[in-house]
């Protein structure tokens, strides 16, 4: 697994840690899995956590509202195929859909967008870009745009759907931010007799969402610990 802790402001990485990993000093028995950084390296199914992509995109076209309602009844049909959630939500704001993550809602979510605008926000979003930082290219994520039932699935984060960590940290960060992506970086500097060799510089920052819309989804991120799992 990994974890990482992004200064959201500045674009500094506090921590990054990718496991299993190894301590140069006392090797023991290497295991190539050690070699591989899971942070800048890695790609994955990003499950739930896609559906602040999906929502993000919803908000920016209009396709929901404070007001918008989806009715889970526990599964959404296609024929012989399906998008199930783990138990039915019943009818449900905006708000309480992403804080149930129901995937009912988020696949309808997906279809009222297309697979077309989909795509295209995971692409201003920077999921499906590679991240440039202090000499290290962390690999470009992947969304397939799909209908029907796949479309579905890849609004709740399934399908063929890989992102990379450091690319989806850089753009929770600029939803924290008001919707400015600032690059990550380690290497505050490097100097040489005096001189700076290597700065990242100041973060100018790009502007990914709408600062209406960054700050929407903040509230419903902080629902969800609020009134979700609790504060404590």
């Amino acid at each position: 697994g990994t974890v990482a802790v992004l200064n959201y402001q500045t674009g500094e990485l506090l921590c990054a840690v990718s496991n299993p990993t190894f301590d140069p000093e006392n090797m023991g028995e290497t295991v190539e899995s050690m070699f591989f950084n899971r942070f800048t390296q890695g790609l994955y199914t990003p499950g739930s956590i896609f559906k602040l992509v999906t929502l993000g995109a919803a908000l920016e076209e209009g396709v929901v509202a404070e007001n918008s309602a989806y009715v889970c009844t526990g599964s959404l049909s296609f024929g012989k195929n399906r998008v199930t959630c783990a138990a039915p939500h019943g009818r449900q704001t905006v708000g309480e859909a992403f804080r149930n993550s129901c995937n009912c809602a988020f696949g309808k979510m997906a279809l009222d967008l297309g697979g077309e605008k989909l795509s295209f926000y995971c692409e201003k979003f920077g999921i499906t870009k590679e991240v440039l930082f202090d000499g290290i290219a962390t690999p470009p994520g992947y969304y397939e745009k799909a209908a029907s039932v796949d479309l579905a699935w890849s609004g709740a984060g399934q399908f063929t759907t890989r992102i990379n960590p450091c690319s989806f940290l850089s753009f929770v960060g600029a939803v924290a931010n008001g919707g400015v992506r600032v690059n990550p970086y380690v290497i505050g500097r490097v100097e040489e007799g005096g001189e700076t060799l290597y700065s990242p510089g100041r973060p100018s920052g790009e502007r990914i969402l709408s600062q209406e819309t960054a700050e929407k989804l903040q509230s419903y991120l902080r629902s969800n610990v609020r009134d979700k799992y609790g504060d404590s």
